[in-house]
């Protein structure tokens, strides 16, 4: 599967998976649906995992079959005439400035109730302060160009509003002891970027823990990040040198591997009292 079979937009996502329910609920198999609707089995399969953007027409169809009630049906259709529209980071992926799988993270987290995130290297994009984020996308393992690192930067102080909305999302970050002892751009960014993780963390949606390396081997190794969206479920989200990527199936096995890093973690308090210690050691 490409990359962006396995990024959809969060509304191709949500009307998915709420197409999928009233199939179910209405009984109906792939098949029924598909010959109700004019289509292949497979493409209604496609829809339902948000990795085909949906014709209003077909939609119709299915919500007809499925015997959807009228505001049901307003809802879902609404959603798909949404799905085409554009958000600020579209101008971003002209010219691949960000990278689709990129864009698609950005939506994700502009929708979400809740991202948690494993680091064990950097301090996470929505942690970074402008000055770290030039520092590691300049020495990073991709060669930018200087417009493309500072369009990432960009990117970075937008995405991170989300922190400053009326209804932020919970965020939960836990990091290796590596994270806040390795030097970024010098001694002066990499302080402020430490002070600046700490006064996050007091934030009451903002839940910041350090795995200290007297605790030895942990369940965490590589970076992931999960993104939870009220009453539709989880997307799992992996930086790889390969490419960014969301894998389907595994979401059970990225939470509990969360979980328990958080409790070999130390306590919010604890980490935070690390962190601004850490930060005046950079002097």
């Amino acid at each position: 599967m490409s990359a962006m079979a396995a990024a959809p937009t969060v509304r191709r996502r949500r009307l998915g998976m709420a197409l999928r329910r009233l199939r179910d609920n209405a009984e109906m198999t792939l098949e029924q649906a598909s010959e109700a609707a004019g289509v292949s089995g497979s493409h209604v399969s496609r829809i339902e995992r948000a990795q085909v953007a949906a014709g209003v027409k077909v939609i119709k169809a299915l919500l007809d079959a499925y015997g959807a009630d009228e505001q049901t049906s307003a809802e879902l259709l609404e959603i798909a005439g949404e799905a085409g529209r554009r958000g600020w980071w579209h101008r971003y992926s002209r010219g691949n400035l960000i990278p689709p799988e990129y864009a698609a993270l950005i939506q994700f987290e502009a929708a979400a109730s809740e991202i948690r995130t494993f680091e064990p290297m950097i301090i996470p994009g929505l942690l970074q302060t402008s000055a770290y984020a030039q520092a590691r996308l300049t020495s990073g393992p991709a060669r930018l160009t200087a417009d493309r690192i500072e369009a990432r930067v960009q990117v970075r102080a937008e995405r991170q509003r989300i922190l400053d909305r009326d209804d932020p999302p919970v965020v939960s970050v836990a990091i290796d002891e590596a994270v806040i002892r390795r030097k970024v751009g010098g001694a002066d960014v990499m302080r402020q970027q430490l002070l600046h993780v700490a006064a996050l963390a007091e934030r009451p949606n903002v839940d910041v823990q350090v795995v200290p390396f007297s605790e030895g081997a942990y369940a965490g190794t590589s970076p992931f990040v999960i993104l939870s969206f009220e009453g539709e479920g989880d997307v799992i989200y992996l930086e790889t040198m390969a490419g960014n990527i969301y894998p389907e199936s595994e979401t059970a096995y990225y939470r509990d591997t969360f979980t328990r890093i958080q409790q070999d973690a130390l306590s919010k308090d604890r980490s935070v009292d690390l962190i601004r210690k850490a930060a005046e050691e950079f002097k």
